[in-house]
């Protein structure tokens, strides 16, 4: 779910970079996600969403940043899904953890891996034009 391919790509090296960085930190929760023996599985999967966290708002800064700087006009819509998706992962209830901790986890790969895979390839797809463009001015 989390491999990179150039089907991927939006042939903008910043943001290929951020989002290969984003597949990495999905692999590793991927592979924690089998790792049922592992006594700090749960430990290192909460930090390792912490870190997504932390990347996503990383990634959408410079995303926004652009779209700031060349004018993209559906920066607004862009800007709300990148919310959404932060809100998300801020509002994971990981008391949900307790009561069946493999669920969580499979309901939680399950969403992230959608969301990136759909969101490169729908939402960020529509500004790829414009911002080869613009970067090659």
């Amino acid at each position: 779910m989390f491999e990179w391919n150039e089907i991927y790509s939006l042939e903008i090296d910043i943001i290929d970079k951020q989002h290969k960085k984003l597949f990495e930190i999905g692999r590793k929760l991927a592979k924690l996600a089998e790792e049922k023996e592992n006594p700090n599985r749960l430990d290192e999967i909460l930090d390792l969403i912490n870190e997504l966290t932390d990347y996503s708002v990383y990634h959408f800064n410079t995303e926004e940043a652009l779209f700031e700087k060349y004018g993209y006009e559906n920066t607004k819509v862009h800007k709300e899904i990148h919310e959404e998706f932060i809100n998300y992962l801020k509002n994971i209830r990981f008391t949900e953890v307790l009561n069946d901790e493999d669920k969580f986890i499979n309901e939680i790969l399950k969403f992230i891996g959608v969301w990136i895979l759909k969101h490169i390839k729908r939402e960020d797809s529509k500004y790829k034009d414009f911002l080869i463009s613009k970067l090659n001015e």
